[in-house]
């Protein structure tokens, strides 16, 4: 259960901050992901990826990505981030947009535009995390008036 709440937090931060700071080129592996079926997007996520890639247990996960941005991020807005094993859900986590980009420097409104962002993921020592079990996850995000910013599914499975 420690684990799924870590990547959680890991996905969160990629997806509250995905507005923020410059990515380097990437050299890791893409991760594969698939908007949401019958979602509309204001966030255009161009490219996710992980590193190490497959995330390693116990070893910092930098999370990549990069997007653009249609509409204003406003006051408000909040990312609901879902874990299941298969189908039984595991854990369901709630972030504050605003708050979560803060820590990046990047105050709400966020502005229309491409942005970028790379952000390394520090996983508490002593985690019990059993290798190769695949985490599907679901990351939706709503603007501060409701309305759909993204909706993406994607899955982890971590390593020795």
């Amino acid at each position: 259960m420690k684990y799924t709440t870590v990547f959680i937090a890991a996905l969160a931060l990629f997806a509250t901050s995905s507005f923020s700071r410059p990515a380097p080129p990437n050299t890791g592996t893409d991760v594969q992901y698939t908007h949401c079926q019958g979602s509309k997007s204001v966030i255009d996520v161009k490219k996710l990826r992980y590193e190490p890639f497959p995330p390693k247990i116990n070893q910092p996960l930098t999370v990549i990505a990069s997007g653009d941005l249609s509409t204003v991020v406003t006051h408000g807005a909040r990312l609901v981030v879902t874990a299941k094993l298969g189908q039984l859900p595991v854990a369901t986590q709630v972030y504050d947009v605003c708050a979560e980009s803060a820590k990046s420097g990047l105050n709400c409104p966020i502005t229309v535009g491409n942005h970028d962002l790379r952000n390394v993921i520090e996983f508490p020592p002593g985690i019990k995390v059993p290798p190769f079990v695949t985490i599907n996850i679901k990351a939706e995000a709503f603007n501060g008036d409701g309305t759909a910013l993204f909706c993406l599914d994607t899955t982890a499975k971590f390593v020795p």
